[in-house]
């Protein structure tokens, strides 16, 4: 009787150690990124701020090419492009139409873009590649994490807030595109400011992310920035509906298992 006490007990621990590790695991999957580093548009500093970060916890593989051949090998190989903050030149007058049309494609076949806040490049090639009328909106004080949207999302272990650090550019929320998501902003303060700097934007079956700091600042010194931008690569290189289905399934063929394993043990002990 003992044993088959002991039994019980072993098995129960082991599905909770098990639920806790396919949690886990679905939000912690690296992420493949294609990150665009060309010195003409991106600036050494900067960049290798940001690709220390996402290193932290994905795959990064450089390119610079501009034609469309290179970005659309870019686009086979990786979850997700990345386009580092881009000052000096701009990149959408830059790309010619068809590389432009690739990243279009790549975007509304299920791929995730993701940007860095500056305020007049970047917004410039969201707006003219996918027809946003993205505009900024510059607030002096923190974001918070806006807990209603992250509710049920990765987001929702995020940081509370991401610090307005030098060459902040959040964006305006209502000049969001329609099915936005801001995670980061000041919605919640007693004089609505109308900022994001956080925010995931649907373009076909893809996600566009766009995090309002280019990483002039050390990752060190950025506060919750770091642990925002992974989260938001993440977040558009996953269908989470598609990993928390997988883990419920494989949880429940697990307890299922135990318990046939159990009830068979049991009856062989009396």
């Amino acid at each position: 009787m003992n044993t088959v006490i002991n039994f019980k007990k072993l098995l129960v621990k082991s599905v909770i150690s098990a639920s806790i590790v396919l949690t886990s695991s679905s939000s912690m999957r690296a992420v493949n990124i294609g990150l665009f580093n060309q010195f003409s548009f991106t600036t050494p500093d900067e960049t290798n701020n940001l690709i220390e970060v996402l290193e932290l916890e994905n795959i990064v593989t450089e390119f610079s090419g501009l034609e469309p051949q290179t970005w659309q090998e870019i686009a086979n190989q990786n979850q997700v492009i990345a386009i580092p903050s881009i000052e000096g030149q701009s990149l959408f007058q830059a790309l010619s139409e068809p590389t432009r049309n690739v990243i279009r494609d790549y975007v509304s076949n299920g791929g995730g873009l993701f940007t860095l806040g500056e305020p007049t490049t970047a917004i410039e090639l969201l707006n003219g590649l996918f027809g946003f009328s993205l505009t900024t909106n510059f607030f002096g004080g923190s974001l918070f994490l806006n807990t209603i949207n992250a509710e049920g999302t990765i987001f929702q272990l995020g940081p509370p807030n991401v610090p307005a650090v030098a060459f902040f550019s959040p964006l305006s929320i209502s000049s969001l595109p329609e099915g936005s998501i801001s995670f980061y902003d000041n919605l919640s303060n007693s004089i609505e400011q109308d900022s994001t700097g956080v925010l995931i934007s649907p373009f076909g079956e893809g996600l566009i992310g766009y995090n309002g700091f280019n990483y002039t600042t050390a990752p060190s010194q950025a506060g919750g920035w770091p642990e925002a931008t992974n989260l938001t690569v993440e977040f558009i290189a996953t269908d989470e509906s598609e990993s928390i289905s997988e883990s419920s399934s494989l949880l429940g063929i697990l307890v299922i298992g135990g318990y046939l394993i159990y009830k068979n043990f049991s009856a062989k002990a009396q």
